[in-house]
């Protein structure tokens, strides 16, 4: 198993792109208001909040926080048991 930072960064890209084309779409298609030059603070918080929720695997919450018990587990090899 793989073991270091490097990896866990590199198997967190996908992720974190999915989650930033959602915000960016959805910022695209934002409607803006009269009198104004971009979307409202709301509009954009409810653009994260509908990114946060999207991913690989079922979203971020789901997928990428579910690999972090692998990843700690793998981590450290048991320690063997010796006898007294």
């Amino acid at each position: 198993m793989y073991r270091g930072m490097v990896p866990n960064i590199i198997g967190i890209i996908p992720y974190v792109g999915v989650n930033y084309l959602v915000y960016e779409k959805c910022k695209e298609n934002a409607p803006i208001p009269e009198g104004r030059t971009a979307p409202t603070p709301h509009y954009l918080a409810l653009c994260g909040g509908i990114a946060g929720t999207t991913g690989v695997g079922g979203g971020e919450r789901g997928g990428m926080k579910a690999g972090v018990p692998l990843r700690r587990a793998n981590r450290w090899a048991p320690v063997p048991y010796v006898g007294p």
